[in-house]
């Protein structure tokens, strides 16, 4: 009889397992950072994967059939917007063929949507002026304050999609949300004395983490967001960092390190590669680590008061 119960209570965890699998949601997110707070708040309801690696500039990505196929068998399309994906996502929505990951669909979910955009253009823009999003800056996910309304915007979808599983989906994101929220305020007494730091960056997507920071970004690598700089632009850099004492570059794991290193070595100016995405580096598997991982880099880059 003894034997009987064991047989048949692990048949039974079987099915529940079987049937958990199942019944997950199936997600797909562009970015890691996206597949990290649907994770987090969906927890054990969702099956998320991402089509950008963490690693990866998320502005180029193959439209790869797998990809296409992934997306078939969606239930949910979260995407970050503001054009971010605008060279590649159409095309893998197109070829999924799958009708509720369209635009306007309940399957397809604009992370951006009431978050404090940055840099949106208030002038008529044409290609001279390099890669500008019309819609603003897309690397929103960069601030951990916009972490908290994303998590929220993605929340409040998987209940509808899920509402007998309302209740989990909301004590998931506010255990979430209480973590990062500890964390916050965790960072932010920690990078208090950066505040007001000047620093130049190699590219336009570290705007929501400085403004988060109180760091001031002073010029760009990038003579034009996408542009290489031009021999008279790498001079007017050095002679800025040496008349306003600038002590650090920030660059992403991602971008061509020559740009930065030349200009480094042309200075006394330090190289600080950050992950820009959940992923990039070791260390960065979650949300919330990811910014501890920028921050202790950022934190053992800047220089010492013999140094300066």
């Amino acid at each position: 009889m003894r034997i009987y119960s064991l047989v048949l209570g692990a048949v039974v965890l079987t099915a529940w397992a079987v049937r958990s699998d199942a019944d997950a949601l199936h997600v797909v997110t562009t970015t890691t950072d996206l597949a990290a707070l649907t994770q987090a708040v969906g927890g054990d309801l969702v099956d998320v994967q991402a089509i950008a690696r963490g690693s990866q500039d998320p502005h180029f990505v193959d439209a790869r059939p797998s990809f296409m196929r992934r997306m078939r068998s969606a239930d949910l399309l979260v995407y970050n917007g503001l054009e971010l994906e605008i060279g590649w996502l159409p095309l893998l929505v197109d070829g999924s063929r799958n009708r509720q990951l369209q635009a306007g669909e309940q399957g397809a979910l604009n992370a951006s949507r009431g978050l404090p955009i940055l840099e949106i253009p208030t002038t008529e823009l044409d290609r001279s002026l390099g890669d500008i999003h019309p819609e603003g800056n897309p690397h929103y996910t960069l601030s951990p304050l916009n972490g908290r309304q994303i998590a929220r915007t993605i929340a409040i979808r998987l209940q509808h999609l899920r509402p007998d599983d309302s209740e989990q989906i909301g004590w998931q994101r506010e255990q979430f949300v209480a973590r990062l929220d500890t964390q916050i305020s965790h960072w932010e007494q920690l990078t208090r004395p950066w505040r007001g730091t000047k620093v130049i960056a190699h590219h336009k997507q570290w705007e929501y983490l400085t403004d988060w920071l109180g760091l001031e970004i002073v010029a760009y690598i990038e003579e034009k967001p996408g542009i290489p700089p031009t021999p008279r632009h790498v001079r007017d850099l050095v002679r800025l960092i040496e008349t306003q004492e600038i002590s650090l570059i920030l660059r992403s794991t991602f971008t061509d390190t020559r740009p930065a290193q030349r200009l480094a070595e042309r200075t006394m100016a330090r190289v600080v590669e950050l992950p820009a995405a959940v992923g990039a580096t070791d260390g960065s598997e979650d949300y919330i680590s990811l910014f501890d991982v920028i921050l202790r880099q950022l934190g053992t880059s800047f220089p010492t008061a013999e140094e300066r």
